[in-house]
């Protein structure tokens, strides 16, 4: 069941009787700033599969390297140009082309299920100078994914970033894009959703913007989890239809650290965090 808010014209989807066959990984997905690969780990629990991932920052390179051997990280130090090798920085996104990557990764243009991409936030983040697009270091980073987007030519996408970037002074980067992948033939649809709607242990709030071929308004998935029952009713009260009738509370972080194994402490992953009382004496309860 689709449903839409009448104010905003956003719509939901209920992916709650959705079920991905197991071992079922046949849609690549090629994965730009990729991070640590949080956001690719739940695309590969949702029955995608990573084929490459691009990353510029070293530390991240060498966590996807030890956690997620089989996906293929592209950070090629040198290219040829005009018959001559010249250097590169491993990883960055503005030096790498889309014929080069598709070749590496061993897939076709129009032939991907996804791009997706969170682009480094510091531009668009409310802490910070908040430069936007004049950020000389990566405020320029969302004109990559749209040209990898374009070069690419998957079935949809999605691109996210911080909150920061709704605010209107960066509202001709949200056109920009929108302009860009409607002209490619994708319909769009952007919002900011919390984690804590879905179930994780954390109130994180994102910005979203998706795109899929041959569909005119994406949906995002219907929220698992709220706060609630005032939080359930003030959501619900301006959509034409409701998905789900009954809903999960937030998931506290007590709650979540309850379910992790005592056997877990032994493994080589495990670490904790030495913290002086002078810093957890402003978190303390009186």
């Amino acid at each position: 069941m689709i449903s839409k808010n009448k104010k905003t014209d956003i719509r939901y989807i209920d992916i709650s009787k959705n079920s991905i066959e197991e071992n079922d990984h046949s849609y690549p997905v090629v994965s730009l700033f990729t991070g640590a690969g949080g956001l690719d780990i739940g695309l590969d629990e949702a029955g995608f599969h990573t084929a490459v991932c691009v990353e510029n920052d070293i530390d991240c390179r060498e966590t996807l390297r030890h956690n997620r051997p089989e996906w293929k990280l592209f950070e090629e130090g040198i290219k040829i140009e005009d018959g001559k090798m010249i250097k590169r920085i491993p990883g960055d996104i503005r030096d790498v082309g889309v014929e080069e990557l598709l070749s590496f990764s061993e897939l076709e243009k129009g032939k991907v299920s996804l791009v997706v991409g969170g682009a480094p936030c510091q531009p668009f983040s409310n802490i910070g100078k908040k430069l936007g697009k004049n950020d000389e270091r990566n405020g320029d980073l969302f004109l990559e994914f749209v040209r990898m987007v374009k070069g690419v030519d998957p079935e949809a996408f999605i691109f996210e970033n911080v909150v920061g970037i709704t605010q209107s002074k960066h509202s001709d980067v949200i056109e920009y894009m929108v302009d860009k992948f409607k002209g490619l033939g994708y319909g769009i649809a952007y919002t900011v959703l919390n984690s804590a709607n879905y179930g994780v242990p954390q109130r994180r709030e994102r910005f979203f913007l998706i795109g899929i071929k041959g569909v005119e308004k994406p949906a995002f998935p219907f929220p698992t989890n709220f706060k609630d029952e005032k939080h359930y009713e003030s959501f619900i009260k301006d959509l034409d239809a409701i998905p789900l009738k009954k809903f999960n509370k937030w998931v506290s972080v007590g709650e979540a650290f309850e379910k992790i194994p005592l056997n877990h402490t032994t493994r080589q992953d495990f670490a904790l965090m030495n913290i002086s009382e002078r810093i957890l004496k402003p978190y303390q309860w009186n």
